[in-house]
C-alpha cells in the first residue's frame, strides 16, 4: 500500500463517532475469552487425555494441532466473508458452532473422534480473528485501533487465566469431559449475548463506513504483491509457532517433568498469564504512541524470547522455569501484537478482512506445526523436553527476521496534511 492510500485510510476513519465503542470492545472481548478458555483448557486437560487412551506425545501434539487444523482450512475464505456477509453473521455462525462443539468434545469416545471434534472446533473459531478486526476497524480511528485490539485480545489472556485458574481444579474434581460441558454452557451465553447484543455494537461501526468514501473491493492478488502482507504472514508463523508449543506444552511439562500437581500447574499458569495481559496493554499503548515503527517491537521481542527459552531449559526447578516462560512469553506479546494490530492500520478498511485472513493463515499455520512438532521431537529425545523448548528458541529467531522486513512509515497515525513517508528499511 502506498502513502496515499494509508492517508486516505486516516482520512475515511477520521471522524468515527464514539456510539457503541465501548460495547463493541466488550463483546468482542469475550467472545475472544470464551475462544481462549477452550482452547487453553485442551492442554490444562492433556494429561488426563493422556491417561485415558493411553497417548504418546506425538498423538498428544496431533490433537493439540487438531484445533489449528480446522483454522488453517477457514482463515483466507472467511476473511473473504467477512468481508463480503458482514462481521455480525460471521460472528454468530462462529459463536454457535463454538458451542456445540465444544460440548460434542466433552463426549469423544476415541482419538480420532477428539481429533475429528478439534478441527470442527478450529474450523469456526478461525472466521473469529477476521470478523473481529473487521468490526474494529469499522468503528475506531486508525490512531485507537491497537489499542482496541489488545483490549480485546486481552480477552483471550483472561481465558487463559481462567481456564488455568478454574479449569484445572474443575477437571481435577469432576474430570476433563465435564469441565468441557460446563464450558459449552459458558460458550451458548456468548451467542446469545451476540445475538441480542451485537447489533447495537456494530451500529456506530456501520454509520462510519456508510458515511465515509466508497472504494472498490481490493483484490487478494494486490495484498500478495504487498511486501508488508508477506513480513506480516512470516512473522505470525513462526511467532504462532513459539507462542503455541510453549501455551500447549507448559502445562504437561510441569506436570510430567517437574512433578507439579494439575492444580498447583493451573495456579502457576494463571499468574504467568496474569503478568503477560497487563504486558498486552502497555504493549499496545505503546504502538500507537510509536505507530510506524512496528519492526522494532519485533525485533526485541523475538531476541528477548530466544534468550529466556534458553535459560528455561537451564531452571533448577519448577518456580523459576514458570519465571523464565513468563519472560519469554512478554517477548511474544512484542510479537504478537505487531502481527495483531497492523492489519488494521496498513490496510484500507473494506481489505482488513481479507488482509488478516492472509496473516492469520501463517499464525494458525505455525499453531498448527507446533505442538505436533513439538510432540516428535519430545520422543525422538527420549522424553526430553529440553529439545523442544531449543528448538522454539531457534524459531524465534525467524520471527525477528521476517518482522525487520515489516517497512517504516513514519507518521502513520498522524493527520491528513501531516508528510507521511514509507521507507523500505
Amino acid at each position: 500500500m502506498d502513502k496515499d492510500d494509508i492517508k486516505q485510510n486516516i482520512e475515511n476513519n477520521s471522524d468515527v463517532k464514539n456510539n457503541g465503542r465501548n460495547w463493541v470492545i466488550v463483546i468482542l472481548f469475550l467472545g475472544w475469552m470464551f475462544a481462549c478458555i477452550d482452547r487453553n483448557l485442551m492442554s490444562i486437560s492433556m494429561v488426563q487425555v493422556q491417561d485415558e487412551f493411553g497417548i504418546n506425545a506425538t498423538t498428544t501434539g496431533m490433537i493439540l494441532s487438531a484445533f489449528f487444523l480446522g483454522c488453517i482450512i477457514i482463515q483466507l475464505p472467511g476473511g473473504l466473508l467477512v468481508d463480503k456477509w458482514g462481521a455480525r453473521n460471521v460472528l454468530l455462525v462462529a459463536t454457535l458452532a463454538w458451542a456445540v462443539f465444544t460440548g460434542l468434545t466433552a463426549i469423544a469416545w476415541s482419538v480420532a473422534a477428539l481429533f475429528v471434534v478439534r478441527v470442527i472446533f478450529g474450523f469456526f473459531d478461525g472466521f473469529f480473528p477476521n470478523a473481529s478486526s473487521k468490526t474494529i476497524a469499522e468503528t475506531f480511528p486508525l490512531r485507537q485501533r491497537a489499542r482496541a485490539k489488545s483490549l480485546v485480545m486481552i480477552g483471550g489472556t483472561v481465558g487463559t487465566i481462567i481456564a488455568a485458574g478454574a479449569g484445572a481444579p474443575l477437571v481435577v474434581a469432576h474430570g476433563w469431559r465435564m469441565t468441557f460441558f460446563y464450558t459449552a454452557l459458558i460458550g451458548l451465553s456468548i451467542f446469545l449475548l451476540y445475538f441480542f447484543g451485537l447489533r447495537r455494537s456494530t451500529a456506530g461501526g456501520a454509520a462510519a463506513a456508510n458515511t465515509a468514501e466508497q472504494k472498490p473491493n481490493v483484490s487478494v492478488k494486490s495484498l500478495l504483491k504487498q511486501r508488508v502482507t508477506w513480513a506480516l504472514f512470516f512473522t505470525a508463523l513462526s511467532i504462532q509457532f513459539v507462542g503455541w508449543g510453549v501455551s500447549s506444552w507448559m502445562p504437561i511439562y510441569l506436570v510430567r517433568a517437574r512433578g507439579v500437581d494439575i492444580e498447583t500447574m493451573g495456579m502457576l499458569v494463571a499468574l504467568s498469564s496474569a503478568v503477560i495481559m497487563l504486558a498486552a496493554l502497555f504493549v499496545g499503548y505503546l504502538l500507537d504512541k510509536i505507530s510506524g515503527y512496528e519492526k522494532y517491537f519485533a525485533i526485541f521481542g523475538g531476541l528477548s524470547t530466544a534468550i529466556f527459552l534458553v535459560l528455561l531449559t537451564t531452571a533448577s526447578n519448577a518456580i523459576m522455569a514458570v519465571i523464565f516462560q513468563t519472560l519469554a512469553s512478554l517477548g511474544c506479546v512484542f510479537v504478537n501484537m505487531v502481527v495483531m494490530t497492523n492489519p488494521l492500520k496498513r490496510y484500507p478498511v473494506e481489505a482488513v478482512g481479507t488482509a488478516n485472513g492472509i496473516i492469520a493463515t501463517g499464525s494458525q499455520l505455525g499453531s498448527f506445526l507446533s505442538p505436533l512438532v513439538m510432540g516428535i521431537t519430545i520422543d525422538a529425545s527420549g522424553g526430553s523436553f529440553t529439545s523442544g523448548f531449543l528448538l522454539l528458541a531457534g524459531f524465534v529467531l525467524i520471527a525477528a527476521a521476517a518482522g525487520s522486513q515489516i517497512p517504516v512509515i513514519k507518521g502513520l497515525n498522524k493527520p491528513k496534511n501531516t508528510n507521511v513517508e514509507t521507507k523500505a528499511s
